[in-house]
């Protein structure tokens, strides 16, 4: 039996290498045109650990258990093409990563296996060990990419099934293993093993290049449309929230704009210069910006001028929220680290109407509000 398996783990072995090479020759173009993606690094280091932890079971295929100094590598190896896989997608997701979990979810269980190996435990309670910390880190990165559903990324949905697909893979012997459905042995499974991880792996290592792809499109399409300065939108993400605001006020759903202008901005940049005239402006939207709904969008629409979309308001309620959005500006003065400055806005409203050709003509009526607001003392909704 050995004869005729030995053929085909090798040539298994031989055909998965190929494709991870190329994989590993794709990510290092990537970490060089993005050599700021720290995620590209443990990916990489995945898809290394990952080959390394392959060829040994490979090698030591007709072995019911490992020797022990293989055995801490190749469970070091195989936990950390996980462990890396986890902290590569926290990383895509801009989220912290603690990189002394890494030792502790790999090297630390690999040791504990050896020690008691040597001690005379029962592989039986050894071998669910690992399969659990595996389990644990396949687990985890299925979560990272689930609790960002919300983020227009679509290759993640992929990973994410195969991810799940790898957490059953390795709860489900280890528990069987545990119960003592099955040996606890290497033999009988290696080649079910690299089956499932050849196919498994490419889903998800051409899954993370798609994703970096994706996500250098999307950087690029929210750099177009996001104001550097304030970090909100700028008029051109503005009109295509406009555009849709529209689509949608056409099939009955109702929708509300807000102008509002900075009041004697001019004066500011005269008397402080622009570098506070700035500081004003930042203050001023990361004040509206947390004084909105979640579904309301903010947008820089030019100079001191802000334009606010809010979905499912009529003119009475968006007159109520601008009101508000007032206060929240005028009530409390801006630090400049030069001065304490008072603010005002003047706030023109208008919704739009199914009678209206484009989304331009709502902005327009919220732009002559505005002027009259302006004109009849500043300070004021209209």
């Amino acid at each position: 039996m050995l004869l005729t398996i030995a053929p085909d783990l090798k040539t298994l072995f031989l055909s998965s290498a190929l494709s991870r090479g190329a994989f590993l020759l794709i990510f290092l173009v990537l970490l060089v045109s993005q050599s700021k993606a720290r995620y590209l690094r443990h990916w990489t280091s995945a898809l290394i650990a990952s080959t390394v932890g392959l060829y040994i079971t490979v090698e030591y295929a007709d072995h019911s258990l490992l020797p022990l100094p293989i055995a801490f590598v190749s469970y070091s190896t195989l936990l950390g093409s996980l462990v890396t896989s986890w902290t590569g997608l926290r990383l895509f997701y801009s989220r912290a990563v603690n990189l002394w979990l890494i030792p502790l979810l790999t090297i630390l269980p690999s040791a504990l296996y050896v020690l008691g190996a040597s001690l005379d435990f029962s592989a039986r309670l050894l071998l669910p060990m690992i399969y659990a910390i595996a389990a644990l880190a396949a687990g985890l990165a299925l979560y990272e990419i689930i609790r960002s559903s919300g983020q227009r990324l679509l290759t993640p949905y992929l990973v994410a099934a195969a991810f799940a697909t790898y957490f059953l893979a390795l709860a489900v012997p280890g528990i069987l293993i545990l119960a003592g459905v099955l040996p606890a042995a290497i033999d009988t499974s290696s080649l079910p093993a690299i089956l499932f991880d050849q196919a498994s792996s490419i889903l998800v290592y051409f899954g993370y290049i798609a994703m970096s792809g994706e996500r250098a499109t999307w950087d690029l399409r929210r750099q177009a449309t996001t104001d550097p300065l304030t970090g909100v939108a700028n008029r051109r993400g503005g009109q295509f929230t406009l555009e849709q605001m529209y689509r949608r006020q056409l099939r009955g759903r109702h929708c509300s704009v807000i102008l509002a202008d900075v009041d004697h901005f001019k004066n500011v940049n005269d008397t402080w210069g622009h570098e506070i005239g700035d500081v004003i402006l930042m203050g001023v939207a990361a004040r509206l910006g947390s004084s909105l709904r979640y579904e309301d969008y903010l947008v820089r629409w030019g100079g001191e001028e802000f334009l606010i979309i809010l979905p499912d308001t009529s003119v009475e309620e968006a007159k109520v929220s601008a009101e508000r959005l007032r206060e929240v500006i005028a009530n409390c003065p801006f630090s400049t680290g030069v001065a304490e400055l008072s603010i005002t806005l003047s706030l023109g409203c208008a919704r739009m109407d199914t009678q209206d050709l484009s989304y331009e003509e709502s902005v327009q009526r919220a732009d002559k509000s505005l002027y009259r607001a302006k004109g009849t003392g500043r300070n004021q909704v209209c």
